[in-house]
């Protein structure tokens, strides 16, 4: 795989910001960059910090640990980047790894240092990590000042957190049943998305509105946008099991046992190949296995 190096700094942010689907091709092509930069560069080491997050999406967890151990002892002579990259991604091995109470205070020394260097966009990117790891009580505190920073910094590479801190506030009033303020933000997330042009994100912050539109108990407004969603995916080429068991949840709804029990069916053939779901979430793909009748 030939090398990409980004030409100056600004590049380089650029190009450690990744939204791929296949972490697998991604980690590939920050170990080619890796190779490409001298070796003890600051910008060789914010590359490291981004594979060892490819390695903890694939729960690959003491691998990544094991990269990161190689480049702690040289943060001190490092510019503080890298050290605010090297608390994030310590903080995602150990938040993935169900180890909570260690990535926390992580989480928050990259949320101090990032914002004592004015590096606004990883600012963010620790607030927002920080709810993962606290009580529900507290996650919507921090949500809503990690929206704060973003809304307020002059940064546009910052701003682009919108969007998921919207999503992420939605969930929070989602999560405690109050469905009006997390649709309010649901549809905030939406109007960013549609400004970005992105249509994979863009898919699924429609599909976040249905979703509490069905909870709701909005079950038409819900049911045409999920059918909506199943048809623009087809388009892309692309399955989203999520939308089958939006699917099979509305049918449900409706009784429509038919339908119900082919959309449960489709949702679990495509969730099931989940690893995070099988491990946390087993219950509910033996519900949707049950619910298609297999």
């Amino acid at each position: 795989m030939s090398a990409e190096r980004p030409k100056d700094d600004d590049a380089l942010q650029e190009f450690l910001i990744w939204q791929s689907r296949d972490v697998a091709a991604v980690e590939q092509r920050f170990r080619a960059t890796m190779a490409a930069y001298p070796d003890g560069s600051s910008e060789q080491a914010q590359v490291a910090t981004q594979v060892a997050r490819t390695l903890g999406l694939q729960q690959r967890f003491d691998e990544g640990h094991a990269l990161l151990d190689q480049l702690a002892p040289r943060l001190d002579a490092l510019p503080p980047i890298v050290t605010v990259r090297y608390l994030l991604e310590r903080g995602r091995l150990f938040n993935s790894g169900k180890q909570k109470d260690k990535a926390r205070p992580l989480f928050e020394q990259a949320w101090d240092k990032a914002r004592s260097i004015e590096a606004d966009y990883l600012a963010v990117d620790a607030a927002h990590m920080v709810p993962f790891t606290v009580p529900p009580a507290e996650q919507l505190a921090w949500n809503l000042k990690a929206v704060a920073y973003a809304e307020a910094s002059r940064q546009p590479r910052a701003k682009r957190w919108l969007a998921s801190l919207y999503n992420n506030i939605g969930m929070a009033y989602q999560d405690m049943g109050q469905y009006e303020p997390a649709l309010a933000y649901f549809e905030k997330q939406l109007a960013e998305r549609r400004q970005q042009g992105q249509a994979g994100p863009l898919r699924v912050a429609r599909w976040m509105v249905a979703h509490v539109h069905r909870l709701m108990g909005r079950h038409e407004a819900a049911l045409a946008e999920q059918l909506a969603l199943e048809r623009d995916n087809a388009a892309a080429g692309e399955v989203d099991g999520y939308v089958f068991e939006e699917l099979a949840e509305l049918y449900l709804a409706r009784q429509q046992g038919d339908e119900a029990r082919r959309y449960f069916g489709l949702a679990h053939a495509a969730l099931s190949q989940d690893a995070f779901l099988q491990r946390d979430q087993a219950e509910r793909l033996a519900r949707m296995k049950q619910l298609a009748g297999q």
